[in-house]
């Protein structure tokens, strides 16, 4: 396989510029020009490397998720709409999530224009964002070989790569969520009140992009600070509380305008109950996710319970780094432990502040994704990416400068025979696909403990001074390095190489082997048809149809016209009323009625409300038929 051979040499010379520069540290010695040169040339090929990875045949996809398409293309149009998050220009209803995710998305529509590569661009060029922020955040306290691991590693998780090529809301979450991490990483290193307080502002931000999924790493960060930083208790139980305000200012800032903003002059909040955002955040995109009191479960994120991030349906999203991250965490416990223990120990210990910010990102967020009852997707793991990611690269950060012990030799060994064997049995799930990159993964594990092993018995024999020089430069650390990080990277590149190739849309984007999506065409002769009666309605909102999918697709064939969307998002919002819609028919408001289950046809599982509106228009307005649709001119009763 090509791809293999030239990531294979690429990761070579990078983690052998990644072990010198270490080495260099451990003498006591500044990094020198060249080494120094190599870093930032290896971190200028990670970059652009990333941004090949998340740009190539980016508009591919389209309009990728319709649903928040529609909303970016609004907001291109209109600034109300750019502020609520509205799904139409005219403002009857919003997104089921709050709108931060999209404002990058629609200021670039408005300098570039709307369309599919200026909704998709910003997202990929927030994953190379992520992978810089996650390498500078792991480089302060081991290093930039280390840092170059954990951006590498993020960079080619399956679960990154679809997401970053994606426009659901979950892009810009990580992004922030890594600067959230970055700022804790330089708040814990000075006891820096005003880098807290990012740390805090950046998890506010994250809160405005997904809801209450964020505040996972809340424990983390502030376990991190509180027994990590240099500064009294008091001190830093006062930056904590201030960045705690911080986090409320930043994500409340907006919901306040929105609560105290008239509900008749605002659009909807979809995916809450009582029209506020606080019920948005509270609801079944917040609560009832966790509990499922509200809603019913996903079949997209299999059973609730310990062995969920392995299933069938997340273990190809994130579960390639979770074992050797799992070590990592017992790694960096032993270290804070041996460190605590030496009479001239330093103040600060990076393995307790990496395993509690970083650890504890990981735990509570796998453990949350792994037993939350309510709907979800595979997707959110995406969640665990950076943290997976930063541990593997902390873990090999504190085993490296002992590299020469026999316990450690093993435990790396065992490591990555572990590593390799969930490739294994990960790929099996894919028997059809690329057989090869299955023998790849597991030799290169095995290679790669080998050769730990063999330059384990040479130095305790004696002989590694005296070895033939082949043998000398097989042996060396920075081959074996290289070696392993092929293992640890190449099953995971592979099906990311695989998922930058599909056409993906639609609600549930997955990374790796499935049937892609079929790439929404030009419309066909009916809804062209539709379009062409709707452009010479003036009403405010020139149709009027059930559930936000259908309204989506429609919005963006004709460019943006003002479309109603009754129900909101899966018919799960109960608006508006049949006498608000009544009152909008009567002002002269809505144009007409497209009834997409047909005359005569069954609506499945609308909720109350839809079903009254619907049978309201059945019966007292003039139907007509455009090309194949069915649709109701609310401007002509029946006799």
């Amino acid at each position: 396989m090509q791809w293999a051979g030239v990531r294979t040499r690429f990761v070579v010379r990078l983690v052998w510029s990644m072990t010198s520069t270490r080495t260099d540290r451990e003498l006591g010695h500044g990094p020198v020009p060249d080494v120094e040169l190599r870093h930032r040339l290896g971190l200028a090929v990670l970059l652009v490397a990333t941004a090949v990875l998340y740009l190539w045949r980016l508009s591919a996809s389209r309009y990728a998720n319709s649903f928040y398409a529609a909303a970016v293309q609004a907001g291109t149009q209109s600034w109300k709409a750019f502020f609520f998050g509205s799904l139409d220009r005219s403002n009857f209803i919003t997104v089921d999530k709050p709108p931060a995710s999209l404002w990058i998305m629609e200021l670039s529509g408005r300098i570039f224009g709307f369309s599919s590569w200026s909704m998709l661009a910003p997202q990929a060029l927030e994953g190379v964002a992520a992978v810089a922020l996650l390498y500078a955040a792991v480089s302060r306290w081991y290093g930039r070989g280390a840092g170059l691991l954990a951006g590498a590693a993020l960079a080619v998780t399956p679960v990154a790569v679809a997401m970053f090529r994606f426009n659901n809301p979950d892009a810009a979450m990580a992004l922030l969520l890594v600067l959230a991490g970055y700022c804790t990483v330089r708040a814990i290193e000075s006891a820096s009140t005003g880098w807290l307080l990012l740390a805090g502002s950046a998890l506010g931000f994250a809160f405005l992009a997904k809801g209450l999924q964020p505040l996972t790493l809340i424990p983390g960060i502030a376990l991190a600070y509180l027994l990590t930083a240099q500064a009294s208790l008091t001190r830093r139980l006062l930056q904590l509380t201030a960045a705690l305000l911080a986090f409320l200012a930043s994500a409340g800032w907006w919901v306040l305008i929105v609560t105290l903003w008239p509900a008749s002059g605002r659009p909807y909040i979809g995916g809450s109950k009582d029209n506020t955002p606080l019920g948005l955040a509270l609801g079944a995109n917040g609560v009832g996710r966790l509990d499922g009191a509200s809603v019913a479960g996903s079949r997209f994120s299999g059973a609730p319970g310990p062995g969920r991030l392995f299933s069938e349906q997340l273990g190809g999203q994130i579960a390639w780094l979770l074992p050797p991250a799992f070590v990592a965490l017992l790694v960096l416990a032993w270290a804070w432990r041996h460190r605590r223990a030496l009479p001239d120990r330093r103040p600060f210990d990076p393995a307790a502040a990496s395993l509690l910010l970083w650890g504890g990102w990981l735990v509570v967020t796998g453990v949350v994704l792994s037993f939350m009852s309510g709907p979800s997707h595979a997707y959110y793991t995406v969640q665990l990416a950076p943290a997976s990611c930063a541990l593997v690269a902390a873990g090999a950060g504190e085993l490296w400068p002992r590299r020469g012990e026999p316990l450690i030799q093993l435990v790396a060994a065992l490591t990555l025979i572990g590593t390799g064997w969930t490739a294994w049995l990960l790929l099996g799930r894919l028997p059809n696909w690329q057989p090869e990159l299955r023998y790849i993964a597991l030799g290169a594990s095995v290679a790669g403990a080998t050769l730990m092993l063999a330059s384990l018995m040479m130095a305790s024999l004696g002989s590694w001074r005296t070895g033939a020089p082949v043998r000398s430069i097989v042996l060396r650390p920075q081959v074996v390095a290289a070696v392993a990080v092929v293992a640890l990277l190449v099953a995971p590149l592979g099906l990311s190489l695989q998922t930058a190739s599909l056409v993906q849309t639609g609600t549930n984007p997955m990374a790796g082997v499935r049937a892609a999506s079929k790439p929404p065409g030009p419309p066909g002769r009916s809804v062209v048809d539709l379009i062409a009666l709707l452009r010479q309605n003036r009403d405010r909102w020139v149709l009027a149809a059930i559930t936000s999918q259908k309204v989506a697709n429609l919005e963006l064939d004709s460019g943006g016209l003002p479309i109603m969307a009754i129900g909101g998002f899966e018919d799960a919002d109960a608006t508006p009323t049949l006498k608000q819609f009544q009152s909008d028919v009567k002002r002269g408001e809505i144009g007409y009625f497209l009834d997409v289950f047909g005359p005569n046809g069954t609506a499945p599982q609308l909720n109350a409300t839809s079903t009254a509106i619907r049978r309201w228009v059945h019966k007292y307005f003039r139907r007509m038929q455009v090309g194949t649709s069915i649709v109701y001119d609310l401007s002509q009763r029946t006799p």
